[in-house]
C-alpha cells in the first residue's frame, strides 16, 4: 500500500508540473487572475517581473517569471 501512495503522489506532481509549464508564453494577468494575489512581487529588469507565492507551510516558493507581459517561466524551492 505504501508504494501506491508513492506513486500517486508521483503522478500527482507530474500533472501539477505540467499544468505549471502550461502558463509559458499566456498573459501574466491571466495568471494572476487564476491564482490569486502573489506574496512576493519582484522587478527584476527591463520588462522582466517575477511573481511569487508561498506554500502553506510558508517555506515552499512557487515563482512564475514573465518577460513583456508574457509568462516565461517557472521554478519552487523547497517544496
Amino acid at each position: 500500500m505504501g508504494v501506491a501512495g508513492c506513486s500517486t503522489v508521483e503522478s500527482s506532481y507530474s500533472a501539477l508540473s505540467s499544468d505549471y509549464v502550461s502558463w509559458e508564453g499566456h498573459p501574466a494577468p491571466d495568471l494572476l487572475d487564476s491564482w490569486g494575489e502573489p506574496d512576493k512581487i519582484e522587478e527584476l529588469g527591463s520588462d522582466y517581473v517575477a511573481y511569487t507565492w508561498l506554500g502553506d507551510d510558508g517555506v515552499c516558493r512557487r515563482t512564475f517569471t514573465s518577460h513583456a507581459g508574457k509568462i516565461t517561466g517557472y521554478s519552487e524551492t523547497d517544496c
